[in-house]
This record gives C-alpha cells, structure tokens and sequence, in this order.
C-alpha cells in the first residue's frame, strides 16, 4: 500500500526559533483543512526547537534536519526539494495562520487553475505597531507593483509545485535576505499570482524578525532586484534613483542628508 500523498505541504524552516515554535505549529496543525503535510526544515539549531518539534506525535509532521547552517534561502530550497504536495504553503516559526488558511487558499488555486502564486492579507502583531497589510489582488496589479516592492508577505504565500519544477524556480541565495522577492519576480514570468483579500496569517515582529534585523541589507538587494526588471524596459537608473525609487516604493522619506548630496548633483 503506498502512503497518501497530501494536497498540500507546509513549509516551515526553523533556526533556534524555540520562543514562538509551539504556537506556530499548533496554528498549522489546528487548520480546517486536513489533507496536509507539515514539513519542518531544522536549520541546524542550537536551541530546544529539536524537541518541542520531537514532542508531536502528529502524523502529518515531517521532520528533517542539516547540521550544516543553510539559512532561510537554503534550507527553503531543500524543502521544496523535498515537498510531496501538489501545493507548497510558506509558513515561518514565528508566525500564526488563521484556521481557514489552507482552505481558503486551496480553494483559490481550484476555481482559478490558471493560478500558481497565492498571497493573502497578513496582520502585524508583537513589538511595534499593529496592523493590517494588503497586496494587489490580480496578476497585472501585481507585476506593476512588484516595480516598487515586494507584491507578496513571504510566509503568506501558497505556490503551485510543478511550476516550480518544471521551470527550476528555487530561492537564490545571493539574494538573501530579498530571496523570495527575487524568485517571485522570475517565477512571475511564466506563471501568474494572486492575493486574497482576506487576512489569513499573523505576522509577528519583533526583535530578531528579518523585518528588523537585517533592512539595510534587505533594501540593498531589493535595489538590485528593481535595478533587474527597470533595465528589462531598457532604462539604466543610477544607484541615487535606485534608492529613490526604493525608498518611495516602501512608502518612506528618503534621507535628508542624502537628498542634499543628490541636489548638488
């Protein structure tokens, strides 16, 4: 008898993510939908995330470990390579998913088969401001945003494997810690995507979240990755009008001091 393959994979990478880890698998395993795998990928932790993971006993959780540090762009790749779903679910250790997320999602890729991307609606909670955060909702919407910032919350996302099969789409790791929105803007080229309205995933900010922890770096290659699709339309920015453009499409005031150098330009 072979094992049932699940409809969906939940991927969920793990780095010493011990202080929220519980919460966040019991918001998967607590899912309306059933017919799921949760793949947990132990990016070689120091701290108790081995045994709170070991704890379950849940059939639906696979458990796999490197003792060698990949980081998020790495041990997503070796995930993927080792989901059996039809349908990928990004998950991260620090978050909570709404109960109905995987079905409603789900449910997106069956009445649009066209579809390979889904996003959704994330709310911020934890150290700092709360709030609700949209995404553009079809794939035109989408592209045009994608110009200016990432069209997607990362651990919102559910994806359609054989896309990214078949066309070899995985996370570059030159591109950490923008990994997913380099891929998102390939895999957008030969696929379509879309975001629900909806809320569906909490998002959780605080101290050590990538948000916080590493945004000059993340501006620096979302500049590299703007700089890649403007020259596709066969303009060449400056390094000051990448910043700029960066800058406003994150919806923040560029730095005065900076601003000055540029006027005396």
């Amino acid at each position: 008898m072979t094992s049932h393959v699940p409809l969906i994979t939940v991927l969920m990478p793990v780095h010493n993510g011990a202080k929220y880890l519980h919460s966040a698998i019991e918001s998967v395993l607590c899912q309306t939908m059933r017919d799921f795998e949760l793949l947990i990928v132990d990016d070689a932790s120091q701290d108790e995330s081995s045994a709170i993971i070991r704890s379950y006993s849940d059939s639906r959780i696979r458990y796999i470990r490197s003792d060698q540090r990949l980081k998020l762009a790495g041990a997503l790749n070796y995930g993927m390579s080792q989901a059996r779903g039809e349908l990928i679910a990004r998950m991260d250790c620090d978050d909570i998913c709404l109960s109905s997320r995987l079905a409603l999602q789900a449910e997106c890729f069956h009445q649009q088969p066209d579809v390979d991307i889904c996003g959704t609606a994330i709310e911020t909670f934890g150290e700092g401001s709360y709030g609700v955060q949209s995404f553009p909702r079809n794939h035109e919407q989408i592209l045009a945003y994608g110009l200016f910032d990432n069209p997607f919350a990362h651990p919102s996302v559910m994806l359609r494997r054989s896309l990214f099969m078949n066309h070899k789409l995985k996370y570059d790791v030159s591109f950490y810690p923008s990994e997913d929105y380099e891929l998102w803007i390939r895999a957008l080229r030969v696929g379509r995507g879309t975001n629900l309205a909806k809320v569906l995933l909490q998002y959780r900010i605080h101290g050590a979240s990538m948000t916080r922890a590493e945004s000059p770096e993340m501006d620096a290659k979302a500049c590299d990755i703007q700089r890649n699709q403007i020259q596709r339309m066969g303009i060449n920015p400056t390094h000051e009008e990448l910043l700029i453009h960066r800058y406003a499409g994150s919806h923040r005031v560029f730095p005065e001091a900076t601003m000055d150098a540029l006027l005396k330009l």
